[in-house]
């Protein structure tokens, strides 16, 4: 529910942005598609603690070596979440949350709301990937409701997972040399503009 490190995280001590702390705000900055406001989150920024560097690291063992050279993620690299099980996504009408999984007795099944956009269900899978892979290995919880003023830390280590797959911290330095804008280097990786401003952000690469 919390990070393992808060009581002795160096960030926080020295009064920057705590994802723990402020784990709701980090949140909804990644759900606002379509109501992104620069003012409300210019204080976000995922903090640089081990816990964060440990999540990149298992984003890249886990997908990096599957990754095409093309920009935009391969949907179908979430298969490589549990190489033992099958991964079946499904577009279902979801009112309440974004996405699902379930542990079958023959696989997983992820089913995500048709009503998203195409970078959000990006986002979404991939989310969905973390959990997965943390299940298998330390049994934490898939079934529960996703809310964003009741996130646990793990829905916020998810989201970062997703994050880190989705844009490379080499390949967004390289785009962002070329393109130099947030909309267009979205557009690039297919990815929300609010999740690739904070990507942006963490790489200092914007204020």
């Amino acid at each position: 529910m919390h990070c393992p490190q808060f009581s002795r995280c160096s960030t926080r001590l020295r009064g920057d942005y705590c994802s723990d702390a402020d784990k709701d705000e980090f949140n909804q900055l990644i759900d606002s598609d379509s109501h992104f406001d620069l003012a409300r989150f210019n204080g976000v920024k995922p903090c640089d603690e081990e816990v964060m560097q440990h999540v990149e690291r298992l984003a890249e063992y886990k997908f990096g070596r599957g990754r095409a050279a093309d920009l935009r993620v391969p949907t179908n690299l979430v298969e490589l979440a549990d190489e033992g099980s099958s991964i079946e996504v499904r577009p279902v009408d979801l009112r309440a949350c974004y996405a699902a999984t379930w542990n079958m007795s023959d696989g997983w099944v992820i089913q995500v709301s048709s009503a998203v956009s195409s970078p959000r269900k990006r986002v979404v899978l991939f989310h969905e990937a973390f959990h997965i892979i943390t299940h298998n290995h330390c049994q934490t919880p898939i079934f529960k409701r996703r809310e964003v003023t009741q996130g646990s830390f793990n829905e916020l280590l998810a989201d970062y997972f997703a994050i880190c797959v989705l844009m490379p911290r080499e390949q967004v330095r390289e785009q962002w040399t070329e393109l130099g804008d947030v909309d267009r280097i979205a557009t690039a990786f297919d990815v929300p503009k609010s999740t690739m401003w904070l990507r942006l952000r963490e790489i200092n690469l914007i204020d």
